[in-house]
């Protein structure tokens, strides 16, 4: 996994959802699947993930909290997702309205882990995934870990980099 996921150093994230006493934003992504994010609102919630350089990737993991024996509480039964790139000045626009729909992902609640394989890779600066829908049953949207992951080919294209030299060509 940790071949696969996208640093956490090269985020930084926000909600549109406020945090629930001890549930802040930050357990989303801290690589700790016992610590939960809660956004506190039945309204559709977002969270927004800026890059530190242009990233590309094909799945999100997601692992919803267990409350009160509830499993996947807060699940997203639609996810969209919106993508960003930065403009060629190199700065990203504060207009939610630049984000562009890449995917929108119905799922039934099948338990508290799962990994959404989106339609595309998706290569961009600023993310934002939008819990369009949450089983009725739950207060709100919430997750345990969110995680980024690169395409397999930049897994192997990785591996590559590590154990053999660039001056070496493959035929």
């Amino acid at each position: 996994l940790s071949f696969y996921k996208v640093p956490v150093s090269l985020m930084t994230f926000s909600s549109n959802g406020k945090n629930v006493y001890i549930y802040e934003l930050k357990n989303a992504f801290d690589n700790d699947f016992s610590t939960d994010w809660q956004s506190g609102n039945r309204e559709i919630t977002n969270i927004i993930v800026t890059f530190s350089k242009t990233i590309t990737f094909d799945r999100i993991l997601y692992k919803a909290p267990l409350y009160f024996g509830i499993e996947g509480y807060g699940y997203p039964l639609e996810l969209k997702v919106y993508f960003k790139l930065r403009k060629i000045d190199g700065t990203l626009s504060d207009d939610e309205s630049d984000f562009l729909l890449i995917d929108d992902i119905i799922s039934e609640k099948t338990g508290n882990l799962v990994i959404f394989t989106l339609s595309d890779e998706i290569t961009c600066d600023q993310i934002k995934l939008e819990w369009a829908n949450i089983d009725e049953s739950d207060d709100s949207a919430s997750a345990s870990e969110i995680m980024f992951l690169f395409p397999d080919n930049q897994y192997f294209n990785q591996l590559i980099d590590i154990f053999v030299p660039r001056y070496y060509t493959f035929s």
